[in-house]
């Protein structure tokens, strides 16, 4: 059995003085690493090979891979891509934070029909139909 330790009253008193942050109001969520950009959404993330017939997923997204950072085989020229997982665990490479983010480009949406027929509304007297 482990002794019990004694912690000294001040040492206990200054602990509990330093209180942590508050809390968000209760109608608002409270999402850990929110603030965090997904590999998903980075320009260098590569879904693992493969996926099962009966489902679009990946089979397994610890097997995702980045491929900014890998290693290029002198002998074949293959280069070994490390995985998502390992880039972000490890601080020299894109770490916890994802210091390497780059999002993936996405178009912006098409017009709405709305929007085009307001656009024809209004040159309507530059440019007649009939």
């Amino acid at each position: 059995m482990l002794p019990l330790q004694v912690v000294p009253t001040a040492q206990y008193m200054s602990a509990m003085a330093s209180t942590p942050p508050p809390l968000p109001p209760r109608d608002q969520p409270l999402v850990r690493f929110e603030e965090l950009p997904a590999c998903t959404q980075c320009r260098w993330f590569r879904a693992a090979e493969g996926t099962s017939p009966f489902r679009s997923t990946p089979v397994n997204p610890y097997l995702a891979k980045c491929t900014k950072f890998g290693t290029k085989n002198i002998i074949t020229g293959q280069i070994q891509f490390l995985f998502a997982i390992q880039s972000r665990s490890e601080s020299d490479k894109c770490g916890f934070e994802g210091n390497h983010f780059v999002p993936v480009y996405s178009p912006p949406p098409p017009p709405s029909t709305l929007h085009i027929l307001a656009q024809m509304y209004e040159n309507m007297d530059r440019f007649p139909m009939f």
